[in-house]
């Protein structure tokens, strides 16, 4: 107050008087504003904490989901082979995905083996047979199975389940190895911040599994990679994480590794976006 009077006396000018009228009244809002600001900031910071953790309940309950086919369709596991290896591959470009196994096994029942079971799984994606483009490739003789020796015995638009007939019986002890890939059209959501991938290896093979590997490549950066182990019913965090093979603005490849494996392990990202745009 004692300011604008001083004003007045030396200028004698409204203009000044109103000037100096509006500075006051700018410097009140501003003043009252500042904390309310941080307010805000403090409100948008927790609403994007809830988002943030909801998006991971969600992607968390999509990845209990996608197990369902593998603990209630028959066959529920592998009590004939002894596998070697299993190693898994998900090649994720943009929505659609690529599903890539190679396995490395043996017949150790008493009797000749004809077959083995696979399973996968895309939710959201619902797929025909004819889509899914399943190949499998003989790592021992250089060859492609023939179609006649893939048969679908469970065909649902989500889920899917082969049964795979070697080109001849395996013997007591013989061992086989191959190569499976199959393609799997609109299951991965672009707009979903936080996503999955899983291995049931451990809990299918029961004649044991030696070792697994779990593959992931994705067409961006990705960030906070763990994996989470379903082991005897319970949900267990794994302390060894998922190693960086390669990470750039354009696609990023993890892998992890475990030996002797006993149940299924999801591994877990959350995708880098920036300016509201995949980078």
């Amino acid at each position: 107050m004692s300011i604008g009077i001083a004003l007045w006396q030396l200028f004698h000018s409204y203009e000044y008087i109103v000037i100096y009228t509006l500075i006051v009244l700018i410097v009140l809002i501003l003043w009252d504003y500042v904390p309310y600001r941080k307010e805000v900031s403090k409100l948008k910071d927790k609403l994007s904490d809830t988002s943030d953790m909801l998006s991971r309940t969600e992607s968390g309950l999509s990845a209990m989901l996608s197990l369902v086919p593998y603990i209630t369709i028959y066959p529920l596991d592998d009590t004939v082979h002894h596998y070697f290896l299993r190693e898994e591959h998900y090649i994720i470009q943009g929505s659609d995905a690529t599903y890539i196994w190679r396995m490395h096994g043996r017949n150790v029942s008493s009797q000749n083996s004809e077959s083995i079971t696979l399973k996968s799984v895309g939710n959201g994606g619902n797929i025909s047979r004819e889509e899914i483009n399943l190949t499998v490739y003989d790592e021992m003789t250089n060859s492609f199975y023939d179609k006649k020796q893939i048969q679908f015995i469970q065909d649902e638009p989500n889920s899917k389940t082969y049964r795979i007939y070697f080109s001849s019986p395996l013997a007591p002890q013989d061992e086989f190895k191959m190569k499976i890939s199959c393609r799997w059209n609109d299951v991965f959501s672009e707009s979903k911040m936080h996503d999955y991938v899983f291995s049931p290896g451990g809990y299918i093979c029961k004649c044991g599994l030696e070792k697994l590997i779990l593959r992931l490549t994705i067409d961006m950066p990705i960030k906070d990679v763990y994996i989470d182990a379903l082991e005897e019913g319970q949900l267990m965090r794994q302390s060894s994480k998922p190693r960086i093979l390669e990470n750039d603005s354009r696609h990023t490849i993890v892998e992890w590794t475990k030996e002797n494996p006993k149940g299924i392990y999801i591994l877990h990202y959350t995708k880098i976006v920036v300016h509201g745009k995949r980078n």
